[in-house]
C-alpha cells in the first residue's frame, strides 16, 4: 500500500513542478518579447532618422536646384536686355552706315554733274 500513498504526492509533486516550469517560461517568454519589441522600436527609431536625414538632404538640394534656377533666369533676362541693346545700336549704326554710303555716293554724284557742267 505504500506505492498508492506515495503516487498522490508524486503527482502533486509533478503537477507543482510543471507548473514553476510554465511560469518560468511564462517569464522568459515575457522578457524575450519586450526584448524583441525594444529591439524593433530601435530599429525604427534609427531607419526614421535616417529617412529624415535623407528626406532633408534632399529638400535642401531641392532648394539650392530652385535658387539656382532663379538666378539663372534673372541672368537670362539681364543677358537677353543686353543683347536686345547691342542688337538695337548695331541696327541704328548699320542704317547710319547706309545713311553715309547714300551721302557719300549723292555726293560723288554732285561731283561727276558739276564736274561734266565745268567742263
Amino acid at each position: 500500500m505504500r506505492n498508492f500513498q506515495g503516487a498522490p504526492k508524486m503527482l502533486s509533486d509533478i503537477y507543482e513542478s510543471q507548473q514553476a516550469k510554465r511560469v518560468e517560461q511564462q517569464s522568459k517568454l515575457e522578457e524575450a518579447k519586450r526584448k524583441a519589441v525594444e529591439a524593433s522600436q530601435k530599429i525604427n527609431r534609427t531607419l526614421m532618422m535616417t529617412l529624415n536625414k535623407d528626406v532633408m538632404q534632399v529638400h535642401q538640394n531641392q532648394q539650392k536646384l530652385e535658387n539656382a534656377t532663379r538666378s539663372l533666369q534673372e541672368e537670362t533676362s539681364k543677358f537677353l536686355q543686353g543683347t536686345n541693346r547691342w542688337s538695337k545700336m548695331l541696327t541704328e549704326m548699320n542704317k547710319a552706315l547706309k545713311e553715309v554710303g547714300d551721302i557719300d555716293g549723292w555726293a560723288e554724284s554732285i561731283e561727276r554733274d558739276l564736274s561734266e557742267v565745268t567742263t
